[in-house]
């Protein structure tokens, strides 16, 4: 709650559960007493795993696309891996692979710090049309979600909200290179103006 001062979020603990391990770096400036936005950095490797995403409307708008799905209100998932990062005033998630009991899908995009998004997604046909297999089931857990992506076709969806324009439904090949291209350049950016490897976060406070 206490970052509603600095921006409204759209997803919240009551879109999200899960145990969450993470390595954060990050960057964060005050000019007297404002937070200056455009300033922040982050740099996160985060690991969800055994927790669900609920009732989060991008997702459930995406429902109506998929010819055997009823409907997306709650999608457990096993594990999402994500090298999110902030650059300027937005969260960018790069292609990130979710592995969830009614499907698996590989999904990247960003969120502004207002309102803006957009997401795209790639959801893999076979969970849609046959429901996921046991077997696929049992292969990733045993040998590991590397094996998710590997032959399989998937349907490229979308759900945006940028400015005035907002929509959701299918995908196209010139919408994902562009915010592939955007998140591209914006990490290229932040690899240049944050290097936490450089960083000093000893702060003195127990230094006698």
């Amino acid at each position: 709650d206490n970052f509603k001062d600095f921006y409204e979020p759209t997803i919240t603990h009551e879109n999200l559960t899960g145990i969450l391990t993470t390595n954060f770096d990050g960057q964060f400036i005050f000019k007297g007493d404002s937070f200056l936005r455009n300033e922040m950095r982050v740099r996160t490797d985060v690991k969800l795993e055994k927790g669900g995403i609920y009732n989060y409307q991008p997702v459930q708008d995406m429902a109506k696309y998929l010819p055997g799905v009823d409907n997306l209100d709650k999608l457990d998932f096993k594990t999402i891996n994500s090298q999110i990062f902030i650059f300027k005033d937005a969260v960018y998630v790069p292609k990130t692979l979710i592995i969830s009991n009614k499907l698996d899908a590989e999904a990247f995009g960003m969120k502004s710090l207002g309102e803006d998004y957009s997401y795209h997604i790639e959801v893999f046909l076979s969970d849609i049309l046959t429901g996921k297999s046991k077997k696929l089931i049992e292969k990733q857990d045993e040998i590991g979600d590397d094996i998710s992506k590997a032959g399989r076709k998937g349907i490229l969806l979308k759900s945006y909200s940028i400015g005035r324009k907002s929509g959701n439904g299918l995908d196209n090949k010139g919408d994902r290179e562009k915010m592939q291209n955007k998140i591209k350049a914006s990490e290229s950016l932040l690899d240049v103006r944050f290097l936490p490897q450089i960083v000093n976060y000893n702060t003195g406070v127990y230094t006698k």
